[in-house]
């Protein structure tokens, strides 16, 4: 069986740019290949308090 070390090592990168990646899945597919990718989103306070399923607020939009 193998075996788990823990480690204390701290890593860090430095971000050097950013761009916008386009709204469809082989643009995100092709972003995340090679580098972390970070995500917003514009959230409500009923979109917070949600608690499963499907969110379906009136103010939920596609922008």
């Amino acid at each position: 069986m193998g075996t788990t070390v823990a480690t204390t090592e701290l890593w860090t990168i430095k971000i050097t740019g950013y761009e916008h990646v386009p709204q469809h899945e082989e643009a995100l597919l092709k972003a995340v290949s090679g580098q972390f990718v970070t995500v917003s989103i514009f959230v409500t306070h009923n979109f917070q308090m949600y608690k499963f399923c499907f969110f379906s607020g009136e103010e939920c939009g596609m922008n």
